[in-house]
């Protein structure tokens, strides 16, 4: 896990405004590996439930030094309180694999899929007032990408596409029929279309040059709970952003850095995010830091959707 301070507003948004912590991956083994974890919690006080967690993962070669797969997936179990307003029982698990080719030392070609399963189950009388039914419900979430990096020499390239579904079914239990689905069942896909051009120069000092740009689309399946037609409606919102962005490293204590990003959205139009910000290595034990930057966010896509209403309940 790589932890980059400050402000990162130019490459990936208002979302990271406070600073970004990006996740590398392991990389495939060259022989096959893997590892099993167990562990679980058992509650002092037997009102509170009990859990308990396995996760996998899996890394070997399939061609050596061409293809390489990965596998990795988790699956939990916790017993529901039993008190009103407790902790849900939950069931989750989730598996995703990933193919590496490497046709030579300068490209890589990563596909990714992979789904998630959540259920969450409440009780009547535990974790539901007792004259409430008992009611479960499903989050499953199926996911996949392709990347391509390449290394052309003067300058690197990374593009990908990647798409996620997510639906949440729920379910509340009548005493004739059992367990009857509910009627609304939302789902949201998402696709996102990602490319950058990472280009280090010498200029007054060493620069590295981040170009790129970013297509988002978003497409949500729903009732709306507000006109209760009990029809599925649609909701669709896409937006783009270009992005360039310029680490001057002037000397060997004091690098700068500035960027601006432009995002673009359907709804609410283009809006520019500069930043500017700054490190300066005072001592080996000395590092001052500073800087300013904006961003943009759109709200979400059902609270922009015309004529979409949000109705809310207790659990009384």
């Amino acid at each position: 896990i790589e932890v980059v301070r400050g402000p990162m507003s130019s490459l990936y948004g208002s979302d990271a405004m406070g600073g970004v912590i990006n996740i590398i991956t392991r990389k495939v083994s060259d022989v096959w590996s893997g590892s099993i974890t167990a562990d679980g919690t058992l509650q002092q006080h037997s009102r509170f439930g009990n859990s308990g967690q396995v996760s996998f993962y899996g890394s070997g070669p399939v061609i050596q030094d061409k293809l390489g797969l990965q596998v990795w997936g988790r699956g939990l179990k916790r017993d529901e309180d039993s008190f009103l307003g407790g902790v849900t029982g939950a069931e989750e698990g989730d598996l995703t694999g990933r193919l590496t080719f490497t046709p030579n030392e300068d490209h890589d070609i990563v596909l990714e899929g992979g789904i998630t399963r959540v259920k969450r189950e409440s009780n009547s009388g535990a974790t539901v007032a007792a004259n409430r039914p008992s009611n479960y419900n499903n989050n499953d979430r199926d996911h996949w990408s392709l990347t391509h990096t390449g290394r052309w020499g003067w300058t690197t390239s990374e593009f990908s596409f990647s798409q996620e579904w997510a639906e949440r079914t729920a379910y509340s239990w009548d005493d004739a029929r059992g367990f009857v689905e509910n009627l609304r069942s939302p789902e949201i896909r998402n696709s996102v279309l990602d490319g950058k051009f990472t280009t280090p120069f010498e200029a007054f000092g060493t620069h590295t040059l981040v170009v790129g740009g970013q297509y988002f689309d978003a497409l949500l399946t729903d009732q709306n709970p507000g006109r209760q037609t009990g029809l599925d409606e649609k909701f669709q919102i896409a937006q783009w952003a270009l992005f360039a962005e310029d680490e001057w490293r002037i000397t060997d204590t004091f690098a700068l850095t500035g960027g601006l990003r432009m995002d673009h959205h359907e709804v609410y139009g283009s809006h520019y995010s500069p930043r500017l910000y700054g490190v300066w290595n005072a001592t080996d034990m000395l590092t001052i830091k500073g800087g300013v930057s904006t961003g943009f966010k759109a709200p979400e896509i059902r609270t922009i959707a015309p004529g979409y209403a949000y109705t809310t309940g207790g659990q009384g």
